[in-house]
């Protein structure tokens, strides 16, 4: 089980003791933590793919997700052998001995939890924003996509808080995951 399903796990079994309300989940990642992340949102609500993976869907709502700063198609990288060590650091030597896992894209439907979806003018992944959000609207997934700054502003930028094109990403994607908070 990945990291992201272990700590959804947790927070289910705690939610008697923690003040969590279940039925408004909204997660974030980035770099390739977004990847990770859209895989996972993938798994959640797409239950062949889930099936395919060995994972079992958590008793939780989850409202929205945001992804910054990621890389997407991962079979697509594979296939046609881009940006090796980095994929090898990630998959191991043999990437393409996933097989159908790496076809997240492919399991994408309109299921799939709304989108924020964002990067940065000088991120060296910006390139893979666009067909994202292209790719997740014509599949009918609610998806706002942005890229932030000019060349100056570089990966992961909103964790720098102090950075004002990090602050207005973050009031950006807080904004949008408040359309998808559902009060009891």
């Amino acid at each position: 089980r990945s990291g992201r399903q272990r700590v959804l796990l947790w927070l289910m079994k705690q939610s008697e003791l923690l003040p969590a309300d279940l039925n408004n989940v909204f997660l974030t990642g980035d770099s390739a933590g977004a990847q990770i992340l859209s895989q996972y949102a993938a798994i959640y609500s797409n239950r062949a793919y889930r099936k395919l993976m060995g994972f079992c869907k958590p008793k939780l709502r989850i409202g929205a997700i945001a992804l910054c700063c990621g890389l997407y198609d991962v079979k697509e990288i594979v296939k046609n052998n881009e940006n090796k060590s980095m994929i090898r650091n990630y998959l191991g030597r043999h990437p393409e001995a996933f097989g159908a896992k790496l076809d997240v894209l492919s399991a994408i439907t309109e299921a799939y939890p709304p989108v924020y979806l964002f990067s940065a003018g000088g991120d060296f992944l910006k390139d893979n924003c666009a067909p994202m959000a292209e790719l997740l609207r014509s599949r009918g997934v609610d998806c706002e996509s942005r890229i932030y700054g000019d060349k100056t502003v570089g990966h992961v930028f909103h964790v720098d808080v102090r950075n004002p094109e990090g602050q207005r990403a973050n009031d950006d994607q807080t904004a949008f995951f408040r359309k998808y908070y559902r009060s009891c």
